[in-house]
């Protein structure tokens, strides 16, 4: 516990990537779902008490402490299609604009990353903690049915993984989502408030 917030203990061996395919930022998706149903549980039916998950879990420093990658840059099509959310210790986080899925995407801000096995053992190691942080907060979040974590970078081949909220209901179930239709962006007090529930249970740097 950290300030009476939960930290993350990642069995890292559950955490599968699904097999590579056609990376999905701006390619997307399936048809429009409604996102309330996503955004899981109300207010009053939530068991929070302030923010739930602390953002360093394994001790790490935040990132405004940490000495940054001072030549990494945001790929422009990552820019696009997401809105920032916050900092990790590594990685920088983003939502998906696309209101068909609950979506997060990390980006380690390590310059010219394009697999996982470009960053060393210690950041390998932090990009899994932050994985495993994440993914909780999102199943949290929305009380989704499953979660797709995936690294794929066909097309955009900056180093991201993307942290996926499924239903059995969705329009993809049970296939993978990368491909089916056109992203749907959000009304913009959705995407905030989907954003804001993030924020809300993690101490982003």
């Amino acid at each position: 516990m950290i300030g009476g917030r939960l930290t993350s203990d990642p069995n890292r061996s559950s955490l599968g990537l699904l097999p590579s395919g056609p990376d999905p930022v701006g390619e997307w998706l399936v048809h429009r779902q409604p996102p309330g149903p996503y955004i899981g549980r109300t207010q009053l039916e939530s068991k929070r008490a302030g923010r739930r998950y602390a953002s360093f879990p394994r001790g790490l420093v935040p990132f405004s402490s940490r000495m940054a990658d001072s030549t990494w840059s945001l790929h422009p099509q990552l820019e696009r299609d997401s809105v920032a959310v916050g900092e990790l210790s590594l990685s920088h986080v983003r939502a998906m604009n696309d209101a068909s899925y609950p979506w997060l995407i990390l980006v380690p801000r390590h310059a010219g990353a394009v697999e996982i096995i470009d960053l060393d053992g210690e950041q390998q190691a932090d990009l899994m903690d932050e994985i495993a942080l994440l993914s909780r907060v999102l199943k949290d979040v929305t009380a989704c049915d499953k979660l797709n974590v995936a690294a794929i970078g066909n097309v955009v081949p900056q180093l991201h993984v993307h942290i996926v909220a499924r239903r059995r209901s969705d329009a993809a179930w049970p296939r993978p989502v990368w491909g089916a239709a056109p992203a749907q962006a959000y009304e913009p007090a959705a995407l905030d408030q989907f954003i804001a529930r993030i924020r809300g249970e993690v101490a982003f740097g």
